[in-house]
């Protein structure tokens, strides 16, 4: 399992436990809501 992995992971269960979009991509870290919707879905 790579580092990048759990990043995934993490953002999946954010999603699931219904976390803003917005919050998810605050946590990820992410520059723009665009990517954080590209990588999780």
């Amino acid at each position: 399992m790579r580092l990048h992995d759990t990043r995934h992971g993490c953002a999946s269960l954010l999603f699931a436990a219904s976390a803003a979009p917005r919050v998810v991509m605050e946590i990820l870290g992410h520059p723009q809501i665009a990517v954080t919707m590209n990588v999780t879905t």
